[in-house]
């Protein structure tokens, strides 16, 4: 359940995120990745309270998270294969939705937009005439619809409901150069279709019993052909009576078999056992989702300093002011200065975290502006700044202060730039 880290809309590898970010998040959203954390509800308190109050209203239930910085987008357009609700949580983030459903109501593999499967072009194009089933009965004011059928910018609070197989998109461009951070909410509606449970619950039945996990008989689908072993390249034609004869033995005993099945089957699904099957599958998804969130929170709480977490108190016994543990309390209320000699040289000397040679990088729209507070605080060795005030450094710096350039510089753009200085020593906090 690690971070993924995405960069103009690609994944990037796992070795590349070790080599350029050390794994570090907030290092990796100032050089503008995206940064999505699956089942984050194993890692929020919030978040799973969340969850297992929804489950109360559905089977099951599980939240994802998105953070994508200005002016960018996390994913191309794709549809899922589930029901989802949107929730917004921080900032803003524009929204598409098109009119066309290409795989109504799609499973795993036939995700459009996902896996290699390409968008067809007609979605981005559709009319009145190409729409689907699903989205043509909705009412449309002009002969030739819009491909869009949505499009709305999402406030924090703001909640949106994706139905599964829609073609959607979403970007932060357009949004007063603020990031986004969303949740959704995941309704995994593919599993609980009639078509797949009665599927599973035939596949069941029939591979519980050894004759059934049998080939079927080579008359069946051959028409009686058989190669010739001498010559594999050649087919030998069986005199037509033969033939026929053993097919039409073959199929009157699949029919008979068949026969079997399907009672077989007519006892075994039915309503009752249907119901019990995907109560047992609901069950199943809830008691895996109950036991991770349990570790990975109830089983911590107020056990923080045994499991690594350090506080301001911390900082201030045991004069820990930079590096990893130091970063993790920064806040927009906490002050810092430019680091000594020593310190970073304790950084070089004591963290194999960074192998001693990870720098920095900084997406375009923010790198003057920020560079320009380390060159600040570079030349004021003595000063100590609050976070939340760095920004008037940008503003006093001539050429990287103007309105564009400092509205670029979020509350979250500035922590995760100190986080990630203090990390790699260049900057300490004052406790």
């Amino acid at each position: 359940y690690a971070h993924f880290f995405l960069q103009n809309q690609t994944p990037i590898q796992s070795n590349e995120v070790e080599s350029l970010y050390s794994f570090n998040p907030f290092a990796a959203y100032i050089d503008g990745c995206s940064i999505i954390q699956n089942h984050a509800d194993y890692f929020s308190a919030p978040l799973a309270e969340l969850c297992i109050d929804l489950q109360k209203s559905f089977p099951h239930v599980y939240c994802n998270t998105y953070l994508t910085p200005p002016n960018s987008s996390t994913v191309r357009a794709h549809a899922d294969d589930r029901d989802v609700f949107v929730v917004q949580i921080k900032g803003r983030k524009k929204w598409k939705v098109y009119r066309k459903v290409p795989v109504a109501y799609p499973y795993s593999h036939e995700q459009v937009g996902k896996n290699g499967i390409v968008v067809p072009p007609s979605v981005m194009t559709a009319s009145s005439s190409s729409s689907s089933s699903i989205s043509s009965s909705l009412p449309s004011s002009s002969p030739t619809p819009s491909p869009i059928l949505m499009e709305m910018i999402l406030e924090e609070g703001d909640v949106l409901y994706m139905p599964r197989g829609y073609v959607h998109e979403a970007s932060t461009t357009d949004c007063n150069n603020q990031p986004s951070f969303h949740a959704t909410i995941a309704i995994m509606t593919s599993d609980w279709s009639l078509s797949k449970t009665i599927s599973e619950m035939t596949r069941k039945c029939l591979d519980d019993r050894p004759k059934y996990r049998m080939a079927v008989d080579l008359a069946i689908g051959t028409d009686g052909r058989k190669e010739n072993r001498s010559n594999r390249n050649n087919y030998v034609i069986q005199d037509s009576s033969t033939i026929q004869d053993s097919v039409q033995i073959a199929k009157d005993k699949l029919k008979n078999e068949l026969e079997i099945i399907f009672k077989q089957m007519r006892e075994y699904i039915n309503v009752e056992t249907i119901s019990l099957e995907l109560g047992r599958k609901y069950d199943f998804h809830n008691y895996q989702a109950e036991c991770m969130r349990k570790k990975f929170l109830y089983t911590h709480e107020g056990s923080d300093r045994q499991n690594g977490e350090v506080t301001s108190a911390d900082l201030s016994s045991a004069v820990v002011v930079v590096g990893p543990n130091a970063a993790r309390v920064v806040s927009m209320s906490t002050r810092i200065r430019a680091s000594t000699p020593k310190e970073r040289e304790s950084i070089r000397i004591s963290s194999s975290y960074h192998n001693g040679t990870r720098g920095l990088t900084v997406r375009e729209d923010a790198s003057e502006a920020l560079l320009s507070i380390a060159a600040h605080m570079k030349e004021n060795l003595e000063s100590v700044f609050v976070v939340s005030e760095l920004r008037n450094i940008i503003t006093e710096n001539g050429a990287a202060g103007d309105e564009k350039t400092i509205c670029t510089i979020c509350d979250f753009t500035l922590c995760s730039f100190v986080k990630c200085c203090v990390d790699l020593g260049v900057m300490s906090i004052v406790p």
